[in-house]
């Protein structure tokens, strides 16, 4: 069996290495998923890096989500009725940048044949991320306004759609005067292109007024000017620290405008939810994906042995691309 796996933690492209280790027995619980695909996630990267929120110690595998088959089973019941199904896989402790995957047969979602490969490899995460955070997070009223940054990412694009869907509207951050055009075709409400965070400076005074809800990835600069731009009562939520600086919010402006300040990270939130809580996310999740809601991304897919290259377009990438590591291309869709 392939797989990719860091011996320590570094750039990715420096330190990641494809290795080949036999098949082990299934543990008690575990179903063994034979790959299709992966994306390359932020929190992929920064899990090697070493600045995602769960520690690991290395050696240690990479990739949180796939697609695949279930093609082995040591998990009774479960096991069985997975058996040979195409899942969707959710690895807490990673490994789904492999030829297969050993998992919790909890941490896998059976889903439609009919779902794109793209589609299908990115079914859970960013998809659930967004729609918690502005449905059960926030719960952002119909005509309220929404304003975040790094609005071309895939998390950000799909807090777009799920404002169209739901009735909000959102006020959106960028880095890149493309990525404003890709997102007024998106039919973003409002795009603002960042060079700096004073170049917002013109549009602070309005939304201060109007916009009550803050969602950001980043941290530092730019995640403090969301903050900092919400109006009275204003609620923000980090979930992410892409620039690796902290927050920096005037405590006047929290004072005076009492303003909620919050985290959220996936992980921890589903492992408090019930079994039939996380069954009614996931038929949320397959509902929206089935009217349409989120945009089935663009992507751009590698063979694993192509590892160094996808994670340099992974990480040079401004046009809003899912970068896929394909593992079985000839039955992917199977």
């Amino acid at each position: 069996m392939s797989h990719l796996q860091f011996d320590d933690h570094g750039t990715p492209g420096s330190v990641l290495h494809l290795i080949e280790t036999p098949a082990q027995p299934l543990a008690d619980g575990h179903v063994r998923v034979q790959m299709h695909a992966a994306p390359i996630n932020p929190s992929d990267l920064l899990h090697v890096r070493g600045e995602y929120g769960a520690e690991v110690t290395p050696p240690a595998q990479v990739g949180f989500e796939g697609v695949g088959v279930v093609t082995e089973s040591n998990a009774g019941l479960l096991g069985s009725f997975l058996k040979s199904k195409r899942v969707a896989v959710l690895s807490r402790t990673g490994g789904t940048w492999a030829e297969t995957c050993d998992v919790p047969a909890k941490s896998v979602i059976p889903i439609p044949r009919s779902l794109s490969l793209q589609a299908a490899a990115t079914f859970f995460i960013n998809p659930a991320t967004a729609y918690i955070m502005v449905k059960r997070v926030l719960d952002v009223p119909r005509g309220e306004w929404l304003l975040q940054s790094a609005a071309n990412s895939a998390v950000g694009r799909m807090v777009i759609q799920l404002g169209r869907h739901f009735g909000f509207r959102t006020a959106n951050l960028v880095r890149h005067a493309v990525q404003e055009e890709q997102l007024r075709q998106l039919q973003a409400d409002q795009v603002y292109v960042l060079n700096g965070s004073e170049d917002v400076s013109t549009s602070r005074d309005w939304l201060k007024d109007d916009v009550h809800f803050g969602l950001d990835p980043v941290g530092g600069s730019i995640g403090s000017l969301v903050a900092g731009s919400l109006g009275e009562g204003g609620r923000f939520v980090s979930y992410g620290s892409l620039s690796n600086e902290p927050l920096a919010i005037d405590p006047r402006i929290l004072l005076s405008r009492s303003h909620t300040l919050t985290g959220f990270w996936l992980g921890p939130y589903m492992d408090q939810l019930s079994l039939l809580q996380k069954i009614a996310l996931i038929q949320t999740l397959k509902g929206l994906h089935k009217r349409g809601v989120f945009e089935i991304p663009e992507a751009i897919s590698f063979p694993l042995a192509s590892y160094l290259e996808a994670i340099a377009t992974a990480e040079s990438s401004t046009g809003g691309r899912k970068v896929l590591l394909v593992m079985d291309e000839a039955n992917a869709n199977c």
